[in-house]
Formats: C-alpha cells, sequence, structure tokens
C-alpha cells in the first residue's frame, strides 16, 4: 500500500503538527462557498485529535469557525459582485429555483440574522441564502450589476 494511502500514517502526520489548524480553517473556508470539500469531516477529526491530546480543541474550534466565518463572507462578495441576474441564472434548474425562491421566501418573513445563522448547517440552501442576502444588499444600494 502507498504511504498516502495509510491512514495510521497520515493520522501520525497530522496529529500535533502546528500546520494542521490552518488546513482545517481552510477547508472549512472553501467549504462555504463550495460544498463538496468536507469541513464537518475535518472538524471531526480536529476533535478526535484533540480529545486525545495531540491538538488544542479550543484552537480547532475557533480555526473552524473563523474559517466557516470567512468563507460565508466570500460567498457573500462573490453574490454581490455577480448580481442578481446572475445568481437567478446559475439557479435556474428547477430544484435550485425552488431553493432560491425558499431562501427569498424565508429572508422576507424571518429576516437575515436569522437565517443566515441556522443555514450554516443546511449546505444546499446555504449558497443559496448568501447570495439573496448580497443581491438584497445590492439592489438596496439602488444598483444592479
Amino acid at each position: 500500500m502507498p504511504d498516502w494511502l495509510d491512514f495510521d500514517a497520515i493520522g501520525e502526520w497530522v496529529s500535533g503538527a502546528w500546520w494542521s489548524y490552518f488546513v482545517i480553517f481552510g477547508v472549512a473556508v472553501v467549504d462555504a462557498f463550495f460544498p463538496l470539500v468536507p469541513s464537518e469531516t475535518t472538524l471531526v477529526i480536529g476533535g478526535t485529535f484533540a480529545a486525545s491530546g495531540d491538538l488544542n480543541l479550543l484552537l480547532v474550534i475557533l480555526a473552524g469557525a473563523t474559517g466557516a466565518i470567512v468563507g460565508d463572507n466570500i460567498s457573500f462578495a462573490i453574490g454581490n459582485v455577480v448580481g442578481e441576474r446572475t445568481v437567478k441564472r446559475w439557479f435556474r434548474s428547477e430544484k435550485s429555483h425552488k431553493r432560491l425562491e425558499w431562501a427569498e421566501r424565508t429572508l422576507d418573513d424571518r429576516g437575515a440574522y436569522l437565517v443566515s445563522g441556522t443555514a450554516r448547517v443546511f449546505t444546499s440552501e446555504h449558497d443559496a441564502i448568501d447570495a439573496i442576502n448580497a443581491a438584497d444588499a445590492l439592489e438596496a444600494d439602488g444598483g444592479e450589476r
């Protein structure tokens, strides 16, 4: 078996390494706007290493939370730059269109703070909500990009 497939060797390589926190941060950032990246799994692994004493639990939590916040802001910025027309073009399939309508309706009904906070758990709706928030902010400024 190649060394890069040996999970025990990977665990030894990663556990206790100072750069593990940066990996957790980076994966959480990317996961916020590219949901195929497994930040939840990375956090669970980081928590497991923290439980065994190889990593600091507080730093694992801070790296994951900070990465998610930075990634959410990147997703918001993408929605703000591309504008509402492009967002609607990206979400043009029927399933995506329903999610987008759900996000718009829920933001109107319950407000951005409640929905944005809870949508962090639901990744498929999370991207739509960030894009809607950005498009709404742009529309409130009176412009469209």
